[in-house]
């Protein structure tokens, strides 16, 4: 399973338009999440089959040692045989890239969690006129902000 949109693009909150990301928070966290709920269910399904797999061949190679190579059936012998097929490596190194999608697909879904107290954030910054002061504007230094003011009263009259 592969994400149709890329999370790094999305996760940007655009100052600008506030009104447009708090509108559109939502649907991104749930897409998100529903991508992150899909990897689990296959992160569960690989699991399941590997698990499946390694159990079935375990019975067979104690039913019929000699066709896997197994001279004395013990615990040791038998998990060695079944770390030997092939078929249960796939099926392992599926396990842990489904797992690895999952873990990562957690993380972005607790990023568009996180970015809705993000949102909050600038939105009360932009309600305090952050973005509006001098120092946003590239006065940044004291001196520079107290010619601007000269400036403003020189105009003023």
């Amino acid at each position: 399973m592969k994400a149709d949109r890329k999370f790094q693009e999305e996760i940007n909150i655009d100052q600008y338009k506030l009104d447009q990301e708090c509108a559109t928070n939502g649907e991104r966290v749930i897409f998100w999440g529903g991508k992150w709920a899909e990897a689990c269910t296959e992160r569960d399904k690989a699991k399941k089959k590997w698990e499946e797999y390694k159990g079935e061949l375990e019975l067979k190679i104690r039913r019929s040692p000699e066709e896997y190579r197994v001279i004395k059936v013990t615990d040791n012998s038998v998990d060695a045989a079944v770390w030997d097929d092939e078929k249960c490596q796939i099926l392992q190194d599926k396990y842990i890239d489904a797992n690895e999608l999952a873990t990562k697909l957690q993380l972005v879904k607790d990023a568009f969690l996180q970015r809705k107290d993000l949102l909050l954030a600038e939105i009360k910054l932009f309600l305090a006129n952050y973005f509006h002061t001098e120092e946003r504007l590239g006065l940044s230094t004291e001196e520079e902000m107290k010619d601007g003011v000269r400036m403003k009263r020189k105009s003023r009259g």
